[in-house]
C-alpha cells in the first residue's frame, strides 16, 4: 500500500524500484514486452506483477469479480488510503456503478468502461456446473432450503443469524444446508447452533461450489453476496433477508426478490406453496447485460483479445 503511492512518472523513484525489482524481471521475463497486458480482478493496488506493470508502463485493466450489491458502503471506511485510478482501465458492470465511481468516489471517469458482467450469465453459471460434480443432500421429497453467511465485513447481525439458523433447522419437511462463508473459511460455526450439525437434514458447508449449491435448492436465503444471481438466472426461489445485517442493497425494493424484514416473514416464506413469482428479467438485464442486447461475454472477449 505504501508502495503503490510512490509516483511511478518519476524517474528517481522509477530506476530506485527497477534495481530492487530485478528479480522478478529474471523470473518472470516473457511478462515484461512491451504489449503486455495486466488484467486483475477488482481488489486493492499492490499485488502480484502490479509493481511491476507500473515500473515498465505496462497497461492494467480491472474487471469486476462479481457485481456489489451494497450502496455507498465504502463511504463510512476511514482512512482509506487506496489510489483508486493507479490502473489504467476500470471495467464496471453498470452505469449507476459508474456514475458511483466518479462522483462518489472521485474516479478518473476517463478511466471507467461500462461493460456488463460475464460471471453472472446464464451460459457462464451452466459451463461452470459442468466442470463440477453434482451436490447430493437430503431426501428428495423434502424442501431443500439455502442460506449464505456473509462476510463478517459486511454487518452480519448474528445474533439474528443464529436464532435464523437454529428456526429453519427444527422445521418440519425441509433439507438445510448452511453455506459458510466463502473466504473466511476459518471462521467456525457458532457454538450456540454447532449441535445442529447432528441432525441427518441440516448440512454445515465450507467447501462446495456457492453455484453447485444453488443449483441443489428450491429457496436460497441471501442478504450479503452477488451469488444471488446465480439463484436468479437459475429460476429459483430467492428470500432477501435485509434485516440480518447493517447495509443497504440493490436487492431492498423486493421487486426482484422475496423481502423478509424479520424472522417471521423468512418462516412465512418457506411454508407458503406455491411461491409467489417474483421477475428478475429488469435487474438482470441492467446489473449483468448493462441494458445491452450483446453478451456481456462477447462484449469482454473483443475487449481482451482487441
Amino acid at each position: 500500500m505504501i508502495i503503490s503511492k510512490f509516483d511511478f512518472n518519476n524517474i528517481l523513484v522509477k530506476s530506485l524500484f527497477r534495481f530492487l525489482n530485478w528479480p522478478f524481471k529474471i523470473f518472470e521475463k516473457s511478462l515484461f514486452s512491451k504489449d503486455t497486458v495486466l488484467i486483475w480482478d477488482w481488489g486493492n493496488p499492490g499485488r502480484l506483477s502490479h509493481f511491476e506493470g507500473l515500473i515498465y508502463n505496462l497497461k492494467t485493466i480491472v474487471i469486476p469479480h462479481g457485481i456489489d450489491i451494497f450502496l455507498e458502503r465504502y463511504l463510512d471506511e476511514y482512512p482509506d488510503f487506496s489510489d483508486r485510478d493507479i490502473y489504467d482501465t476500470y471495467i464496471l458492470n453498470s452505469e449507476k456503478q459508474k456514475a458511483f465511481a466518479s462522483q462518489k468516489l472521485k474516479m478518473d471517469s476517463n478511466k471507467l468502461k461500462v461493460m456488463g458482467c460475464p460471471r453472472f450469465t446464464k451460459e457462464w453459471i451452466l459451463k461452470s456446473l459442468s466442470f463440477t460434480d453434482e451436490f447430493i443432500f437430503g431426501d428428495e421429497n423434502k424442501q431443500k432450503v439455502l442460506y449464505f453467511v456473509p462476510h463478517a465485513d459486511h454487518g452480519p447481525k448474528n445474533n439474528l443469524i443464529e436464532r435464523l439458523i437454529k428456526e429453519i433447522s427444527y422445521l418440519p419437511g425441509i433439507s438445510f444446508v448452511v453455506k459458510m462463508s466463502t473466504r473466511q473459511k476459518n471462521i467456525l460455526v457458532p457454538k450456540s447452533v454447532s449441535h445442529l450439525e447432528n441432525l441427518d437434514h441440516v448440512h454445515f458447508d465450507f467447501d462446495t461450489p456457492s453455484t453447485n449449491l444453488i443449483y441443489w435448492s428450491d429457496i436460497v436465503i441471501n442478504h450479503g453476496s452477488s451469488i444471488v444471481f446465480d439463484a436468479l438466472q437459475l429460476g429459483k426461489t430467492v428470500i432477501h433477508a435485509n434485516y440480518l445485517d447493517e447495509l443497504s442493497s440493490i436487492f431492498d425494493d423486493g421487486d426482484s426478490t422475496l423481502l423478509a424484514n424479520d424472522l417471521g416473514e423468512v418462516i412465512k416464506i418457506i411454508k407458503a406453496l406455491p411461491h409467489n413469482a417474483v421477475e428478475p428479467k429488469k435487474i438482470i438485464e441492467e446489473q449483468v447485460f448493462n441494458n445491452k442486447d450483446i453478451s456481456p461475454l462477447d462484449d469482454y472477449y473483443n475487449l481482451l483479445t482487441s
